[in-house]
């Protein structure tokens, strides 16, 4: 009887040990990768994003732009903004509404983010960068990220998770808090997961 609680005793805290290590492991693997994206922003390696793709010069008597016009305006829009945020003490009411309003014009496909979903990230990522010297590659890299995540349904999880890393890449790059950029992250995740999984209509 003694030999069967020993060995019981045993097999349990080995397996309390193997538990505790691959939780470590998940967690080392985490930072690791978390490392590789921001090593990658610093070295200018294109971000996971869909590329904008050109717009195509629009004839005399055509009136209405093509979605590639409409989403470089858009990311431009939104690079303009992280611009004004970054460079600023705090971000006023109008500049964060206006952010979120470019945000929404972004999901160009038949699922759409929520305006209550948006309007909590601008709000959040506003006052992280607040007063943050974001330089302009990184502008134009943050502004087509969340240009790809709020018109995501057609590019797939993967791909929005790696989006999303990007993101934390970029905000820590420029001295964000690691607690900081995972709260940021966390409201556009909800953004991503809102078109994805959105009812077609």
């Amino acid at each position: 009887m003694k030999r069967i609680l020993l060995l019981s005793a045993i097999v349990i805290a080995g397996v309390g040990t193997a538990a505790a290590q691959g939780a470590a492991g998940v967690i080392i693997k985490q930072r690791a990768k978390e490392l590789v994206n921001q090593n990658n922003v610093r070295q200018g390696v294109p971000t996971p994003a869909p590329p904008a793709k050109p717009a195509a010069t629009q004839a005399p008597g055509q009136t209405a732009p093509t979605p590639a016009t409409l989403k470089q305006q858009n990311i431009a829009r939104l690079q303009a903004d992280i611009a004004a945020i970054a460079g600023k003490g705090s971000a006023s009411t109008e500049l964060k509404q206006r952010f979120a309003k470019d945000l929404l014009a972004g999901a160009q496909g038949m699922s759409k983010p929520s305006g209550a979903a948006v309007a909590k990230f601008a709000d959040g990522l506003s006052a992280t960068l607040a007063g943050k010297a974001v330089e302009s590659a990184e502008q134009a890299r943050l502004a087509q990220d969340l240009n790809a995540i709020c018109d995501c349904g057609s590019i797939g999880a993967s791909r929005v998770e790696a989006i999303l890393g990007d993101v934390q890449a970029i905000l820590q790059v420029n001295g964000i808090k690691r607690s900081e950029a995972l709260s940021v992250v966390a409201d556009l995740r909800a953004i991503g997961a809102e078109v994805l999984h959105a009812p077609t209509r």
